[in-house]
C-alpha cells in the first residue's frame, strides 16, 4: 500500500494559495510526515507542497528506467527517502545517509546508509506512480481553481517551473491513458478531458479521443462521465456523446 496525504495550510505571507502545507507518506505499515489538526496550523512548520509534489513525480519518472532513486528529505541533514525497483516492484524505505557537498535533491547512486528508520515496505511500481499523479493532479487542479484571483494560473505556470513540471507530467497523455481503468474514479476522466482541452482539440477530436478509452469505463457510471465530459469540454450537447 502506497498512500500520499497532503493538507494546504493558507498563509497570507504565501506567494500563491496552496504554496505550502503539511504532508505524510505511507509505505506497507510505515509513514513519514505528519498531518497536524487545524489547531496547529499557524504552530508547526508546513513544508513546500510545490517542492514535495515535483520530486515525487520525478521519483516516479526516474524508477521508469532506473533501479534505485534516493529522495532527499530537505530539511533534516541525513534523512532520505529510498526507493529501489526489482521489477514490478518498489521497496520504499526512510533512511539515514551522509549528504556531501554537491548532494542532490534526488540521488540515483547507492548511498552510503548508516542507519534506518523503517525500509524494504514493498509497494507495486503502479501502486506507487497511480497515486503520485493522482495527488499531484488533484494539487495542479486546486492551485488552478484558487488563483484566478491572483496572477492567475498560468503566470503560475510561467513563474514556477516546479508548477510546470507537476502538470506536464501529471496531465501527460501517457499517465492519463495508463491510470484510467474501469473501477477508477471519474476524476481521471475529468482530467483528460481538461488534458485534451489545453491540447486545442476541438468538441470532436475530444470525442474522438474519449471514445478510445470508452470500454475502460464502467457502463454504471455512464451518465454521470458524459455530464463531467459535458461540463469540461464546453459546447457539445447531450446527444453529442451518446458514444457513452
Amino acid at each position: 500500500m502506497f498512500e500520499i496525504r497532503y493538507k494546504i495550510v493558507l498563509s497570507e505571507y504565501d506567494d500563491f494559495k496552496g504554496q505550502d502545507g503539511f504532508l505524510q507518506i505511507r509505505a506497507g505499515n510505515f509513514s513519514f510526515g505528519k498531518i497536524w489538526s487545524d489547531e496547529l496550523d499557524d504552530i508547526m512548520p508546513t513544508e513546500s507542497l510545490c517542492d514535495w509534489m515535483e520530486r515525487l513525480v520525478r521519483v516516479c519518472k526516474y524508477l521508469e528506467t532506473e533501479d534505485y532513486i534516493a529522495l532527499s528529505i530537505v530539511d533534516f541533514f541525513d534523512d532520505w527517502l529510498e526507493f529501489r525497483r526489482e521489477g514490478e516492484t518498489v521497496w520504499v524505505g526512510e533512511i539515514h545517509a551522509p549528504k556531501k557537498v554537491g548532494t542532490m535533491d534526488i540521488e540515483r547512486e547507492q548511498l552510503q546508509v548508516t542507519s534506518c528508520e523503517w525500509k524494504d515496505q514493498p509497494v507495486s511500481y503502479k501502486e506507487l506512480c497511480d497515486e503520485v499523479y493522482r495527488k499531484a493532479g488533484e494539487y495542479i487542479r486546486y492551485l488552478k481553481e484558487n488563483n484566478e484571483d491572483e496572477d492567475g494560473f498560468e503566470c503560475l505556470l510561467n513563474e514556477y517551473e516546479v508548477i510546470r513540471t507537476i502538470e506536464s507530467k501529471a496531465f501527460s497523455d501517457e499517465v492519463l491513458q495508463g491510470i484510467v481503468h474501469k473501477g477508477e474514479e471519474l476524476l481521471h476522466m475529468r482530467a483528460v478531458a481538461f488534458r485534451y482541452k489545453q491540447l486545442g482539440m476541438s468538441a470532436q477530436e475530444m470525442i474522438d479521443n474519449l471514445e478510445l478509452l470508452r470500454k475502460e469505463v464502467d457502463t454504471e457510471e455512464a451518465e454521470d462521465l458524459i455530464l463531467v465530459l459535458m461540463d469540461q469540454i464546453g459546447g457539445c450537447s447531450h446527444s453529442d456523446l451518446r458514444i457513452f
